[in-house]
Order: C-alpha cells, then sequence, then structure tokens
C-alpha cells in the first residue's frame, strides 16, 4: 500500500476531482496465454452466452499444475461488430492495468490472446446484483447465498455498502479516463469479505471507446433509454456526470425493485419524459437523505451534478438509506 499523487487525465480523456491522500492498491500482474493450442490445454470452456449487443462471455474451468480447478468466465467479442468489439475489450485490459485503486473493480485474472486483442478472463465467484436482490428477502435460506453472506449482519447495511462501493468504483474508473458502460444491476458483482458486501464494477472500457459504443448502439437501435443520462440521449454526450446520473438509477432500481421509468410502457415516450425534466417519485423504503442524493445526481445540467468521489463520500456519512 502506498499514497500516490493521482496523475491528470490527458486533453480530451475524463476528468474528476480526486482525494489527493487517497490509499492505492498496487494491480496484479497479468500473463498472456498466447496460443489456442495453451489454452485448450488449461481451460475447459462452455458455450457462448449473450452479454449485451456486441458480447458474449464463455463460462470454463482454469485448471493449472498444483491449484485446484477454478471457475472461470471470458469476455469475447461477437460477430456483430468483431473487429470493435475486440479493441474495445482490450482498451477495459489496458484500463485494468492503469487503475491505481482496484476494491472495487472486477479484475480480471489475466486474459487470453487472440488475434492480437486481449479477452479478460474473470474469476467468477459472488453474485450479480440482480442475483442479490432477488435473494434479500430469502437471504438465509437460498442455498445458493448461503455462502456469500455466511457474516453479513443485515441485508440492509449491505445494500449501502454495495451503494458506496458503486461510487468507488467509478471514481476508481473515472481517475484513470474510463467511463462505464451499460451500469445495471447485470454488470456489478457482489462479494463477501470479512462480513461486508463489496461491489465490483465489470463494464467498462477507455472513454473513447464507451462513446463509440453509444454511438454503435444508437445507430443499431439498441440502447437502453431508461438508463442513459439526457446528455446521451439528446446527444451522445458522455462524460463522468453522464455515469453519476445513471449510478442514481441504478440506486433507484435496487432500492424500489422496480424498473426505472415504471409508469411508462414505450422508449419514446421514456426518453420524452427524461428530456423534459422528469424524475422518479421516492421509493417507499428510501429515506430521505437517500433520495436527496439521488436527485442531485439527476439535475440535468452535467456541470451540477456531485462527482462519484464526492457521492462516495456522502453515502459513507449516511446513517441508512
Amino acid at each position: 500500500m502506498a499514497y500516490e499523487e493521482p496523475v491528470p487525465a490527458e486533453h480530451g480523456e475524463v476528468n474528476e476531482a480526486y482525494d489527493h491522500f487517497q490509499v492505492v492498491d498496487t494491480p496484479p500482474e497479468y500473463e498472456t496465454v498466447e496460443t489456442q493450442d495453451e489454452i485448450k490445454a488449461v481451460l475447459r470452456l462452455g458455450s457462448l452466452a449473450k452479454v449485451d449487443s456486441m458480447l458474449s462471455s464463455r463460462k470454463g474451468t482454469l485448471h493449472d499444475e498444483g491449484q485446484q480447478p477454478m471457475n472461470i468466465l471470458i469476455l469475447q467479442p461477437k460477430t456483430t461488430q468483431q473487429e470493435f468489439a475486440a479493441k474495445y475489450l482490450e482498451g477495459q485490459v489496458a484500463i485494468v492495468e492503469q487503475l491505481k485503486n482496484i476494491t472495487n473493480i472486477k479484475i480480471p485474472l489475466g486474459f487470453i490472446l487472440h488475434q492480437g486483442f486481449r479477452q479478460p478472463v474473470l474469476k467468477l465467484c459472488g453474485l450479480l446484483l440482480s442475483d442479490h436482490l432477488k435473494y434479500d428477502q430469502v437471504i438465509y435460506e437460498n442455498a445458493r447465498s448461503k455462502q456469500l453472506y455466511k457474516n453479513l449482519q443485515t441485508p440492509q447495511s449491505g445494500l449501502q455498502a454495495m451503494f458506496n462501493g458503486i461510487a468507488n468504483g467509478l471514481a476508481q474508473l473515472h481517475q484513470v479516463g474510463a467511463l462505464a458502460y451499460g451500469l445495471n444491476t447485470q454488470s456489478v458483482f457482489v462479494h463477501e469479505e470479512n462480513g461486508r458486501l463489496i461491489a465490483k464494477l465489470s463494464s467498462f472500457s477507455e472513454a473513447s471507446l464507451v462513446r463509440q459504443r453509444d454511438r454503435l448502439d444508437f445507430e443499431m437501435g439498441e440502447r437502453d433509454v431508461r438508463r442513459l443520462a439526457p446528455e446521451t440521449i439528446d446527444s451522445l454526450e458522455h462524460n463522468c456526470k453522464s455515469d453519476v446520473w445513471v449510478m442514481a438509477i441504478l440506486f433507484w432500481e435496487a432500492i424500489s425493485g422496480h424498473q426505472p421509468y415504471k409508469s411508462y410502457t414505450d422508449d419514446i415516450d421514456v426518453q420524452a419524459a427524461i428530456m423534459d425534466g422528469s424524475k422518479q417519485n421516492k421509493p417507499t423504503k428510501c429515506t430521505p437523505q437517500m433520495y436527496d442524493v439521488m436527485m442531485r445526481c439527476w439535475t440535468l445540467n452535467p456541470e451540477n451534478r456531485p462527482c462519484a468521489s464526492q457521492v462516495a463520500r456522502e453515502l459513507l456519512a449516511t446513517r441508512n438509506i
């Protein structure tokens, strides 16, 4: 562990206000499996599953000599926009190698090299946030979640810790010029460590590549407008404050248990409501303090929204959500 001054983002990259006395972790070393033959020797792979419009995942087992077999997940480009998707995953690995703090980022074990591009290999452990929310009410009865939550005191305190972790994760990404993509309950992993729930973000890349994904989603009609900031909907602008808007949508969804803008069935109506300044109502189980944080994240002018690190500090100081 060491104290380091954060390096300012270069021109055209994401900029954020940072804590100059932040404790940082040393990123892990990465090793490449250089050929397909070597991959087959150490990995037993299953079938492909869709992640989104451009990426697929393949579960498998890593067999390393002298080690217990490990369940893993490989992210791979789909045939749609394959060249760009490969560059996007390469950008994700490059960002991981620059991270100064990795507490709330899903860090790959390493990567495989395919056609000159690196594909992340993740250890398959913990739950997705979507699964955690499903199991919240039967937390001690569900066999799959018993191990994850064996030391946890209360589900509500766990949710607050996860929200803080999500905000911290965004701040960690913004510090090195990265942006989140598709921030939702399917892209956040939940780990239990020493009785605490730790949220880890898994969907991100270099800022320019994330913006290019936004444009391609728009051109292919693949946009999830319920989870986009108004400036992204209107002009495909995506910056760190856009991530903050989407983060607050995720908070609202986790607390309420409902799809964002649930009263609208048509995405065109959702888009119009967002651009007109319509906000989500306060969930019944949400405290006024937490709702105030979300409302400030939904300010139409991005410059007036708090940065991710500020949200993390406020959540840390909030007694409950």
